[in-house]
């Protein structure tokens, strides 16, 4: 529903909405690449078959439960989340940020962007970040089977907060996830406040800070990030 308003109103009328995504009759719209939602620094890999690629994704917030229909940011499964719903203000929350492509590569080592294979049930945001960085991603058995990145079609890209930009992303049977945000900009990655204003935010921000900024209602102070 966005589409006509960053000039893609005829691909938005090529749609069917109740055919699923992957019929047919959404192929053309499907496999359409859009530069708008491509980040111009990740072009590395070739377009995912899946469909056209998006590397901004909404801020699901800071917890470690992926698979959750319920999230404290802003974009998750049937959220109906409205700007009087941003108690912490809509300047200290994040909407948007970057996530690279996947390779796409079960068989290559991509640590910038692959999603890697938790071995244990994390019970904490800290236990997930510390058994994320502590798995051999050089093992190939070690690789998550997921593709992250298309199609934009389906509406679901989200990031998390519980770990800061370019940190490793890890994915935890069956429920839980570390997933940050990822660019290939030196030192952090572009994020899109709440507010509407873009920052670029370091990857050595204080981790409590970018979790607090990831919380929609959370009530914390935010420091600067």
């Amino acid at each position: 529903q966005l589409l006509p308003f960053f000039e893609q109103a005829p691909l938005y009328s090529q749609i069917n909405f109740s055919l699923p995504i992957t019929a047919t009759a959404n192929d053309s719209a499907r496999l359409a690449e859009i530069d708008v939602l491509r980040c111009p620094s990740d072009f590395d890999n070739p377009q995912p078959q899946a469909g056209g690629a998006i590397n901004y994704y909404g801020n699901k917030g800071s917890s470690i439960l992926w698979q959750s229909n319920s999230a404290d940011g802003l974009f998750y499964a049937s959220s109906r989340v409205r700007f009087r719903d941003i108690t912490d203000g809509t300047s200290s929350t994040a909407a948007f940020s970057e996530r690279l492509l996947t390779d796409g590569n079960n068989g290559l080592v991509s640590p910038q962007s692959d999603v890697f294979l938790g071995t244990t049930d994390p019970m904490t945001q800290d236990e997930a970040v510390s058994m994320c960085q502590a798995v051999n991603i050089n093992n190939l058995a070690n690789q998550f089977p997921i593709f992250m990145g298309a199609p934009w079609i389906n509406g679901q890209h989200c990031y998390l907060h519980v770990d800061v930009p370019n940190s490793r992303s890890c994915g935890f049977y069956p429920t839980k996830a570390t997933m940050p945000c990822s660019s290939r900009h030196p030192g952090g990655a572009q994020t899109a406040m709440a507010d509407g204003v873009v920052r670029f935010v370091s990857e050595n921000v204080d981790r409590n800070v970018w979790r607090a900024v990831g919380t929609r209602d959370g009530g914390e102070t935010v420091g600067k990030f």
